[in-house]
C-alpha cells in the first residue's frame, strides 16, 4: 500500500485507471473504444499527456472550442491488462465496466477529478459489485456494495 501513499506525484491531474481481469485482450480494447487491429504504439505518460496537450491547442475553428481527443497507455500483463486515461474519468462509466466483465471478467477502476472527486468502482461478471468514495466507504452502492467493507484497515 506503501506505493500509493504519494500517487498524487506520479498523476497530479486527473486520470482514469482500469485493471481488467480475466477479459480477452481485443474484447477489453473495443470495449473501450480501440481498434484491437490497430497498430500499437510504444509511447510512455510524458508523450501521452503531450499529446492530449497539443489537441487542446488546436481550436476548432467552428466554434472556438478545443476538441479533446482520448489517449491512454494499455499494457497487458498474463490474462489483465491495465488502461491509464489522462484527464479522462471513463473507467468510472458502470455502463462500460458491466459490459467489459460480461463476458467473466473483472474491473476495478479508479479515477479522480480536477476538483479532487475520486470514484473507486469494482465491476465482476457484469455487475457493479460495489462503488464509492474511498473516503466514504459507509456510501457504498452497487449489487453487494458490503463487499468493500474490509478493503481498508479502518474499522
Amino acid at each position: 500500500m506503501s506505493d500509493y501513499m504519494r500517487v498524487e506525484d506520479i498523476f497530479p491531474d486527473p486520470v482514469g485507471i482500469i485493471w481488467i481481469k480475466g477479459v480477452a485482450i481485443d474484447e477489453a480494447l473495443r470495449g473501450i473504444g480501440a481498434d484491437p487491429s490497430g497498430e500499437a504504439v510504444a509511447t510512455d505518460w510524458s508523450q501521452i499527456q503531450a499529446a492530449l496537450w497539443d489537441d487542446e491547442d488546436h481550436e476548432d475553428e467552428e466554434n472556438g472550442e478545443a476538441e479533446l481527443g482520448r489517449a491512454g497507455l494499455f499494457a497487458v500483463e498474463g490474462d489483465g491488462a491495465v488502461l491509464i486515461e489522462p484527464r479522462s474519468c471513463v473507467g468510472g462509466d458502470t455502463a462500460l465496466l458491466r459490459r467489459l466483465t460480461a463476458s467473466g471478467g473483472e474491473a476495478l477502476a479508479l479515477s479522480w477529478t480536477v476538483n479532487l472527486h475520486v470514484s473507486v468502482t469494482f465491476a465482476a461478471h457484469g455487475d457493479i459489485v460495489a462503488a464509492f468514495d474511498p473516503m466514504e466507504l459507509f456510501a457504498a452502492t452497487g449489487d453487494d456494495p458490503d463487499a468493500v467493507a474490509g478493503w481498508t484497515p479502518y474499522p
